[in-house]
């Protein structure tokens, strides 16, 4: 199972908070330096009720492939490190061919 940080005071939970909304935004710079920072790469989301899951996956849901490939570089778990539906499902129901190609290159088969 994947680290979760729900303590709003916790510096990490407040580090992957702002990675998550980095990676939702498609800012793949920012992304990078919250990564840098020490934000966890495969930190799940629990603050919202709709979508419980990680950077990698919020990215691939909404279609913002450089942020993706940020996240994949920095070693983000193209299976799926929710436990939910995995990020090359999720681009795929998007119909996202770029994240698509490029999340197959990354997950073992």
């Amino acid at each position: 199972m994947k680290k979760r940080r729900d303590s709003p005071t916790d510096p990490g939970a407040r580090l992957d908070a702002a990675l998550f909304a980095a990676a939702e935004r498609g800012d793949a710079a920012d992304v990078e330096r919250r990564l840098a920072a020490g934000a966890s790469v495969d930190s799940v989301n629990t603050a919202r009720r709709w979508f419980k899951g990680t950077p990698l996956d919020i990215s691939c849901n909404i279609g913002h492939l450089e942020a993706a490939v940020a996240l994949l570089a920095a070693g983000a778990d193209a299976n799926g490190a929710s436990g939910e539906v995995g990020p090359l499902e999720l681009a795929m129901c998007g119909h996202i061919s770029a994240m698509s190609r490029e999340l197959r290159r990354k997950v073992p088969t």
